[in-house]
């Protein structure tokens, strides 16, 4: 017959007897500190046959009219529009600071409107 180990079998180990209290570590969890964001409003208005906008490079944004909830600091909006050449368009940004920015431009001869704007958000 084998040597009982040192160790304490599982069943022992989690057992409860009478008066005697276990020992429980807690486990501390880094709780990672809320990031207050502003809610953004971006809209596009005007006739185009494509239409595509991303904030700071990466986020696209899901149709002409759309917000996005972001943090304090510098963004930024770029936006390509396809349709007839001269054809105008306006772009808006809606909660920004030091105020909401909005702008008129045209399609270009070569049927394309490419274009960026930096922008700040400001949580008081």
């Amino acid at each position: 017959m084998p040597k009982k180990g040192r160790s304490r079998s599982h069943a022992e180990r989690t057992s409860r007897q009478p008066g005697k209290t276990v020992a429980r570590r807690r486990e501390h969890v880094a709780v990672a500190a809320a990031v207050e964001t502003k809610k953004i409003g971006f809209k596009f208005t005007g006739t185009w046959d494509h239409w595509g906008a991303l904030v700071d490079d990466s986020d696209e944004l899901d149709s002409p009219d759309d917000s996005r909830n972001l943090p304090a600091g510098g963004h930024s909006l770029s936006w390509t529009i396809e349709g007839a050449p001269g054809a105008p368009y306006t772009v808006s940004i809606s909660g920004c600071s030091p105020k909401d920015w909005s702008r008129d431009f045209k399609i270009g001869a070569d049927g394309e409107g490419i274009g960026s704007h930096p922008f700040q958000v400001t949580i008081p």
